[in-house]
């Protein structure tokens, strides 16, 4: 078993330390008598209190932008989540309404063109999925997630009735 020998060995060393001691013990007695720890002290009594007032200008300003913009700064904090929650009820709608009409090219039937959709409303629905962050990475899910993904992307032009 390994020792580890901590601290001075010598009879110098030892007087060293003990030296070195005392000089933090008086400056640490020092420090707590000043102007400058009492404000640090008052500081951090007021901590709650300036966060509190840090996060009510936040809320005010991201009103603000709500209100003149329609959307806020923190929707860009998880964008590919936030037009997930748009896309997904909307690209649902659009394939109970859209039943007589699709692209054509490749896909040749109106069953082809919903199988599409379907592909494309799973990749959004995983988007959505908040629980998805904790449970097992699957990739062969996460290949069809990048398929609807990229369809959604081939077919974006035709996605109007």
């Amino acid at each position: 078993m390994t020792e580890f020998n901590f601290g001075p060995k010598t009879p110098e060393e030892q007087e060293i330390w003990k030296r070195e001691v005392a000089r933090v013990d008086r400056e640490i007695e020092e420090y707590e008598g000043t102007l400058y720890c009492r404000l640090n002290q008052l500081k951090e009594k007021l901590r709650p209190i300036s966060n509190w007032f840090y996060y009510q200008s936040r809320s005010i300003k991201l009103f603000y932008q709500r209100l003149t913009r329609g959307w806020d700064d923190s929707v860009t904090w998880n964008l590919d989540g936030h037009l997930a929650e748009l896309i997904l009820p909307r690209l649902k709608r659009f394939k109970e309404l859209n039943v007589h009409c699709w692209p054509g090219g490749d896909v040749e039937t109106p069953e082809d063109w919903h199988a599409l959709l379907d592909k494309m409303i799973f990749a959004f629905e995983w988007h959505c999925d908040e629980d998805r962050k904790y449970r097992h990475f699957d990739e062969t899910e996460y290949e069809k997630v990048k398929e609807g993904l990229m369809l959604f992307a081939k077919y974006y032009g035709a996605l109007w009735d």
